[in-house]
């Protein structure tokens, strides 16, 4: 059905962006303080994410090193709690933008690009933009 395809697309966009944004703000800590020793952490950290159309759904995989998950624990021999390398930011991205952008951010994004859809078909073809707008609002 079409409009199943659109809302993954909507979904497939969103995921990519988001996990763009956590390797970039990931990135960022990793710069801050200075844990580019064997340069392992930054190769894993500039991609190795992938979104992938499912039959029901979309997916986002995302792969680490095995120490990345290690800087986020707290420690007592570190003077500083953890790094915050990947709880704080992929939970956070996980509950606002995602979360978020999947519940309310399809309805409003959709509604404005069939809309903007419409107009041009409108300008292009005036009768098979009247169809399209009976077709909506039945």
């Amino acid at each position: 059905m079409i409009s199943d395809r659109i809302k993954q697309n909507f979904a497939s966009a969103l995921l990519e962006k988001e996990a763009q944004a956590i390797r970039q703000e990931q990135l960022q800590v990793v710069a801050d303080w200075d844990l580019f020793d064997s340069g392992e952490l930054q190769k894993m950290l500039e991609g190795h994410f992938s979104v992938t159309d499912l039959d029901k759904g979309t997916r986002l995989s995302m792969s680490y090193v095995a120490y990345a998950r290690f800087l986020d624990i707290k420690s007592v021999r570190r003077k500083r709690d953890s790094y915050h390398l990947y709880n704080r930011i992929v939970f956070g991205h996980l509950y606002h933008p995602i979360l978020n952008g999947l519940r309310y951010g399809f309805t409003r994004e959709i509604a404005e690009t069939i809309q903007q859809e419409i107009e041009d078909v409108m300008k292009v073809n005036p009768q098979l933009g009247a169809v399209m707008l009976s077709k909506i609002r039945k």
